[in-house]
């Protein structure tokens, strides 16, 4: 399935491609560099030859990495099969010319607590021409959006938190209200979500706490996006 401009999870395909796209890096240089073990991106020595992959690389992830700061701008990422990638932070960015996903990708789970709502976890990548998600590769954020309420009479967390009570528990609003009357109030966009999910309302105390919301995933590609596998 071959998917065009703007995405985010939620999962509704965002319109446009950003202008900027249309300038590719430049590739100087694509030296290969290998990651392995498991641990921070910038950790050196989890990287072939010891040093972090700079502008212009060929990167394959063979191991579990997270990442807190944004990436150089490679001219491929290739995440191997069984492995995960996890984002931290709200302005972390992959940057490449071919992304390749056969792993996993994900982002932390979203920790804001009240008003006003900052999503502090997203996964965001640019790509300068295609992202290709592969059969056995997933972006998968379920769950990684506001948190649920774990207390009846309580709304969960995110601008659409949903209401508990001790028979009831709503569900929580994104583009449109939440499940239930009151349900979730609506925010962010239908057709261009950015925005995580908010958490549904508590039914009954601790026995029945409600879901988190989902996370947000920002894709810009100036090609195309095609998913063999999963995004969600």
């Amino acid at each position: 399935m071959q998917r065009h401009g703007w995405m985010s999870a939620g999962l509704p395909i965002l319109a446009g491609v950003a202008a900027s796209l249309s300038l590719a890096p430049s590739q100087i240089h694509a030296t290969p560099r290998t990651f392995t073990g498991g641990g921070m991106w910038t950790n050196e020595a989890l990287w072939t030859g010891g040093i972090v992959p700079a502008d212009g690389d060929d990167v394959t992830i063979a191991g579990t990495v997270t990442n807190d700061t944004s990436t150089a701008v490679l001219t491929s990422y290739t995440l191997d099969a069984t492995y995960t990638h996890t984002f931290l932070g709200s302005n972390t960015f992959l940057y490449a010319t071919n992304v390749t996903v056969n792993g996993a990708i994900t982002h932390a789970a979203n920790t804001d607590t009240g008003t006003p709502w900052v999503a502090d976890n997203l996964v965001n990548i640019v790509a300068y021409s295609n992202v290709t998600i592969g059969a056995s590769g997933s972006i998968n954020v379920d769950g990684k959006g506001y948190a649920g309420s774990q207390v009846s009479y309580a709304y969960g967390r995110g601008p659409g938190g949903g209401f508990g009570s001790a028979n009831h528990g709503f569900g929580g609003g994104h583009g449109g209200l939440g499940a239930g009357a009151p349900g979730g109030a609506t925010y962010d966009s239908t057709n261009a979500p950015t925005e995580p999910g908010s958490g549904g309302g508590n039914c009954n105390g601790a026995a029945q706490p409600g879901g988190n919301g989902g996370g947000a995933v920002r894709i810009q590609a100036g090609g195309t996006v095609q998913v063999d596998g999963t995004l969600t």
